[in-house]
C-alpha cells in the first residue's frame, strides 16, 4: 500500500484533484485517507514555495489559530511569484485544515 499511497501522493502534487477513485487507492482505512489527504495538502503548498535552486525561500515562522495558519518568508524569491503560486495551491490545505492560509514575507 505504501507504494500506491507515495504514487498517488506524487501524480496529485500538481493539480490537487481527488475523488473517490484515488482515495479508494490508498484504502479503505479511514485513518489513511486522512492521512494521504493531509499530507497531499502540505505537499501542495511546499511545491508552490519551490521554485528553483536560483531561488531559495526560508520558513521564519508559522503561527496557527483557530482561523488562519499564517507563514512567514523570508529569501531570494522573485517578489510576488511565490504569492501567486501559493494562492493557485493552497485550496485543499484550507479545506482539509479548515483554516485560512497567509503568506507573508517578512
Amino acid at each position: 500500500w505504501e507504494h500506491e499511497f507515495v504514487a498517488r501522493m506524487c501524480l496529485h502534487i500538481a493539480d490537487g484533484k481527488l475523488d473517490g477513485k484515488d482515495l479508494d487507492a490508498v484504502g479503505k482505512d479511514k485513518k489513511r485517507r486522512d492521512a494521504f489527504r493531509k499530507l497531499l495538502a502540505l505537499a501542495r503548498v511546499i511545491d508552490a514555495l519551490d521554485l528553483g535552486p536560483r531561488t531559495a525561500v526560508k520558513i521564519r515562522r508559522l503561527a496557527i489559530t483557530r482561523t488562519e495558519a499564517k507563514l512567514v518568508f523570508s529569501g531570494k524569491a522573485t517578489e510576488g511569484i511565490e504569492q501567486l503560486l501559493v494562492e493557485r495551491k493552497k485550496k485543499l490545505f484550507e479545506d482539509v485544515y479548515k483554516r485560512e492560509f497567509a503568506l507573508v514575507r517578512a
